[in-house]
């Protein structure tokens, strides 16, 4: 996560949305980010991932990441029905 990313988990960190592109980039890698809305309606990016498959072991390296730069955990998290992404979250 960049600083500017930081700072926005730090102020908008109650609700965020995460969600995987599947095989969209020229990798064909699945695509993970986890993005917020500010108080002016905007979506702002906070975490982006390129995964090397979309096993659960994948899932949970990326989230121990994401986890390890929070300051407070979120309240609400949106998702799709991604198996892998839902067993990983009870981590979460």
């Amino acid at each position: 996560m960049s600083q500017r990313m930081n700072k926005l988990m730090d102020y908008f960190w109650d609700v965020i949305i995460i969600d995987v592109s599947h095989g969209t980039n020229r990798f064909s890698l699945p695509f993970w980010d986890i993005v917020l809305i500010n108080n002016y309606g905007q979506t702002c990016f906070c975490y982006f991932s390129l995964l090397p498959n979309q096993k659960f072991e994948s899932f949970l390296w990326s989230l121990e990441n994401f986890k390890s730069q929070l300051s407070r955990a979120p309240k609400v998290i949106f998702s799709d029905d991604e198996e892998s992404l839902r067993k990983g979250m009870v981590f979460f």
